[in-house]
């Protein structure tokens, strides 16, 4: 039994949902649109804060590439993911901004080039590192009892809380607490 545990959606989980998400706006679906906004608007925010410190900068340059979005939604081809589409269109509209209010150096707005979103190098060095991990984490999960990857499936990879764990494998809570727990000692050990 091979268990893949993640507390998270996968990288290609996620490229999976965004991939369908882009088809969706693509073909002019307005809730698609609206969802790939509010599924960014936080990180790029973020984002947008390192290169500036005008909010309403941020703000504007943010409406911009969403209205360039769907605009030109038709044309876009994005050749990496969607997220980097996203964060470097926002680069380039802050940093036009900036440039156009001169309110940064030249030198300032190269920084932020360096500093900006990582290399597609990165991104791919990035990926197989976590391609690796988890293949080594797989494979320590086979050195666990059944009952102990049991366990770990159902609390990491379902995320069940561990009162609903407890009902399902018909243990007390405190079993429950305690077979995760040895469980996780068991994995630290294997992967050091």
């Amino acid at each position: 039994m091979n268990l893949s545990i993640a507390t998270n959606p996968t990288t290609e989980q996620l490229d999976l949902e965004c991939h369908q998400l882009w088809i969706d706006v693509q073909s002019g679906n307005k809730l698609a649109f609206r969802h790939l906004y509010d599924l960014y608007l936080d990180d790029l925010f973020s984002y947008g804060r390192r290169i500036t410190s005008d909010e309403s900068v941020i703000e504007d340059c943010i409406h911009d590439v969403f209205t360039d979005i769907w605009k030109y939604k038709n044309n876009i081809q994005i050749k990496s993911s969607l997220k980097f589409y996203l964060f470097k269109s926002l680069q380039r509209k802050v940093i036009h901004v900036l440039k156009a209010s001169r309110k940064y150096q030249a030198s300032d707005i190269n920084e932020v080039y360096l500093e900006g979103v990582p290399s597609y190098e990165e991104d791919l060095i990035s990926e197989q590192t976590e391609k690796e991990r988890k293949k080594k984490f797989n494979s320590s999960l086979q050195q666990l009892t059944k009952r102990q990857r049991e366990i770990i499936k159902l609390r990491y990879q379902d995320n069940f809380s561990n009162e609903e764990i407890s009902d399902i494998m018909n243990l007390s809570i405190e079993s429950t607490y305690n077979l995760i727990s040895k469980a996780i000692g068991k994995l630290k050990k294997v992967l050091r």
